[in-house]
């Protein structure tokens, strides 16, 4: 009986001392803001008209929506995401996580979600992934869908 209670004791303790790395998603915030100025460049050629914002506002409002919809995902909760550049510290967990861009839709002047899009980039297996922006919480799902290896269910 001790055996077995021992054993028991000491598998739990084996469990709580494995932890699990959260997978890293890095943003890059400079290619959306180049996107967004971009966008509004042939927005501007097209339609004679200039967006209402700049394309760094621009950029900066996507990332606020989709950071909104990622904190509340359930699917994300086992997968980080960095807003950062990234520096010499970071490089391991880029160089094995994900890059995440935004493609910026413009219609009426502003962001179109509609027209925008993102594209995700796995550093591993050098394999790309692209969705909608339209609904950010679903974006979001399918992103951390991917990130954390549920690639088939995220496909879906």
């Amino acid at each position: 009986m001790k055996a077995h209670l021992f054993t028991a004791i000491l598998f739990v303790g084996t469990l709580t001392g494995c932890r699990t790395h959260k997978m890293t998603i890095f943003l890059d915030q400079s290619w959306n803001r180049d996107n967004a100025r971009n966008a509004c460049e042939v927005y501007k050629r097209t339609s004679n008209n200039s967006c209402v914002r700049i394309p760094r506002q621009m950029a900066d409002d996507l990332r606020r929506e989709f950071a909104s919809a990622f904190h509340q995902s359930r699917a994300c909760k086992g997968v980080d995401i960095s807003y950062d550049p990234v520096g010499d510290e970071a490089m391991k967990d880029y160089l094995s996580g994900w890059s995440l861009t935004f493609d910026i839709g413009i219609a009426g002047r502003d962001i179109d979600y509609t027209q925008s899009a993102w594209q995700m980039l796995d550093h591993k297996t050098k394999r790309r992934f692209e969705g909608p922006l339209k609904d950010a919480d679903e974006a979001a799902t399918q992103i951390c869908m991917l990130a954390s290896g549920q690639h088939e269910l995220a496909l879906h």
